[in-house]
């Protein structure tokens, strides 16, 4: 709703006439778009099956409010895939109050719009560690080889619901004569 004042009549005949305000008027106030300067940058996270990011550094200052007016701002990606290897990330950006109102939830972060989304960051995702558990070594008779039998072990550590299957590994003595 739109409260209207200040116009009048001038003229030599104005007293002859009264003037109604315009009633009834009503518009929208929307928010100003702002800008980051600066490109984000992701920190390298070890593979958790995930596109999450992990950690996200903004890169720049935010830019475009009014004078006197200051918001938070915060960053956090999306990987292009979850795989381990290079990678790129879309960073999307939230406007935060000092008492912590979003803009949907009220505050000075209403009247803003935050920072377009950066996309095709430079990403690195790191291979994840795996154990495997209960392999043992077999003593043998002397054959004249080098050759190890062991028991197959258990891959533990990998992301439930991967794929991830173990081959029976080698083992080799140091020499082929008997020792203990």
């Amino acid at each position: 709703q739109i409260t209207v004042t200040g116009f009048s009549l001038s003229g030599a005949d104005m007293g002859n006439y009264s003037l109604a305000q315009p009633t009834g008027l009503s518009a929208n106030i929307t928010p100003l778009q702002l800008t980051v300067s600066g490109t984000p940058t992701i920190a390298t996270k070890t593979y958790d099956g995930t596109t999450d990011s992990g950690a996200v550094t903004v890169g720049g200052t935010l830019s475009g409010l009014l004078s006197g007016e200051s918001l938070g701002l915060a960053a956090s990606g999306v990987l292009a895939n979850k795989n381990a290897g290079s990678n790129t990330a879309t960073v999307n950006y939230s406007l935060a109050n000092e008492a912590g109102a979003t803009p949907t939830s009220g505050g000075l972060a209403i009247n803003y719009l935050a920072p377009v989304a950066a996309t095709g960051i430079a990403a690195s995702v790191t291979p994840k560690a795996l154990i495997i558990r209960g392999v043992t070594a077999q003593s043998k008779i002397y054959d004249g080889t080098t050759v190890a039998g062991l028991t197959t072990g258990a891959l533990d550590g990998f992301i439930s619901g991967d794929i991830v299957i173990l081959t029976q590994g080698e083992g080799a003595f140091a020499n082929k004569n008997v020792v203990t």
